[in-house]
């Protein structure tokens, strides 16, 4: 008998599993040249900057959206304080913030509401660029060292196929700047040949910037009206007091007096009644 051989053919099947990523669109850059801005804190009203950012995206294949939705949020920059930006001056500061519109009535930031919605149409397989709007709002009346304050603003695209960070540089310059708040008056002497020695006072106010160094002279510290000599000098308060021609600025009005003096015992050349005459001085204030 001959022996029975049964073969068992094991066929072994190897099954490839091949699967195809579908490209999202890519978003390749977010960029912003930031705000600079002149800013005096003694002069209102409030500072407001116009700013944007560009962000740009492509396609990648046929199936890709046309439309593509994305946001942008920002942090408080390098130096901020209770959620405040501050741009910075050596150990100074200055606070202003980022909002989402003109009237700085929402803060862009990085969570939630806070960020900046926007959209952009894509056309075949080139980059889009697309260009949002925001604006830098600095409140007045800050009390600051002239100079130059700096931040750095960090931000954040997000967009369906991931996020992408860069940042913006913030430049604020702050002048210096002296203003008189409030001018000299006149100076009147009422006088009577050969009587009582006279003075008179008036008071004035320079608003300078903080540390700036500034001085005030007057066109002349004496003059002779209706043949009466008067002396006048810039004192700290209106009976005398000491005479600073210099001063630093304070960031807030100070207070200065102009006194003038006429001394007794003068004949004058009125040769009626009474007589009237008028001499007029400028007050200089350099820094």
């Amino acid at each position: 008998m001959k022996p029975l051989f049964s073969r068992v053919l094991l066929g072994a099947a190897l099954v490839f599993a091949t699967s195809w990523v579908h490209a999202a669109i890519t978003c390749t850059s977010i960029t912003s040249t930031g705000f600079s801005t002149s800013f005096s804190g003694t002069v209102p009203p409030n500072n407001v900057t116009p700013a944007s950012f560009t962000v740009t995206c492509n396609r990648n294949l046929a199936t890709d959206p046309t439309t593509l939705n994305y946001s942008v949020g920002v942090d408080n920059g390098l130096n901020a304080t209770a959620g405040a930006n501050q741009a910075a001056l050596g150990a100074n500061r200055l606070q202003y913030d980022t909002y989402k519109n003109p009237a700085c009535g929402g803060k862009w930031k990085f969570l939630g509401g806070s960020q900046l919605a926007d959209s952009m149409i894509l056309s075949g397989f080139t980059a889009t660029a697309q260009q949002t709007n925001y604006w830098g709002c600095i409140t007045a009346t800050q009390v600051l060292a002239a100079g130059i304050y700096t931040d750095t603003v960090t931000m954040t695209l997000n967009y369906p196929g991931g996020n992408l960070i860069n940042t913006f540089p913030v430049n604020i310059s702050a002048p210096s700047v002296c203003t008189i708040t409030t001018a000299p008056g006149t100076l009147t002497f009422t006088y009577t040949a050969f009587g009582a020695g006279q003075t008179a006072s008036t008071s004035f106010q320079p608003n300078c910037t903080i540390y700036l160094a500034y001085s005030m002279a007057l066109s002349a510290t004496s003059g002779v009206v209706s043949g009466l000599n008067y002396s006048l000098a810039i004192n700290t308060i209106n009976s005398g007091g000491s005479n600073p021609l210099a001063s630093t600025g304070t960031g807030a009005a100070q207070t200065f007096y102009i006194n003038g003096n006429m001394a007794a015992g003068q004949a004058g050349t009125c040769a009626t009644g009474t007589c009237s005459a008028t001499n007029v001085h400028t007050l200089t204030i350099t820094y």
